[in-house]
């Protein structure tokens, strides 16, 4: 069987492969697609690390919480006759009597290699953490401890707190 060709020769032959605005289309196309996928992988590191700064402070204030209520001793404490209800006041450490707010050391784990061991450094060096007390109103028989814990990520200042109670007469004789 013959193929028939058209008379005035307008589709002499089939045409083969894109033209340079189909091109121009589909390059527009993938490189929208890339973008907004490049958006967010970027949008997804960055939220994933915003969590895991906010999963460590939690864990650094509670852990100083901790310890400030099974160990008041550990701070100096002003004379509570002086101290107003429901103003907290900066506690200082007793080893060091610093203000703060005191760094945070990265945990003691044995790294995989120098530079994971210098990026977990870099990473809990941005956490610091200030205790505070605070008398609550009224006449109650124990003092709120509050911790702070304050970190950067990317230029901005992020802070968590924390809450517990120590009963006055376990601080009472340590000012």
């Amino acid at each position: 069987m013959a193929r028939s060709q058209p008379l005035n020769g307008t589709r002499a032959h089939k045409r083969r492969g894109f033209t340079l605005l189909e091109v121009l289309v589909a390059l527009g196309v993938v490189s929208i697609a890339a973008w907004i996928f490049i958006s967010l992988f970027t949008s997804s590191l960055f939220f994933s690390n915003l969590s895991r700064s906010h999963r460590v402070a939690a864990g650094l204030a509670e852990e100083q919480l901790a310890q400030a209520v099974r160990d008041p001793g550990r701070f100096v404490w002003d004379d509570l006759a002086k101290m107003e209800p429901g103003k907290p006041v900066k506690l200082k450490l007793r080893a060091d009597n610093a203000d703060g707010p005191y760094p945070v050391e990265a945990p003691q784990a044995e790294a995989l290699s120098k530079p994971a061991q210098k990026r977990e450094e870099n990473f809990y060096g941005a956490f610091t953490w200030q205790p505070y007390a605070m008398l609550p109103p009224g006449d109650k028989p124990y003092l709120e401890l509050i911790t702070v814990v304050q970190w950067k990520v990317e230029g901005k200042d992020y802070s968590l707190s924390l809450t517990s109670a120590v009963p006055r007469a376990q601080v009472e004789g340590r000012s």
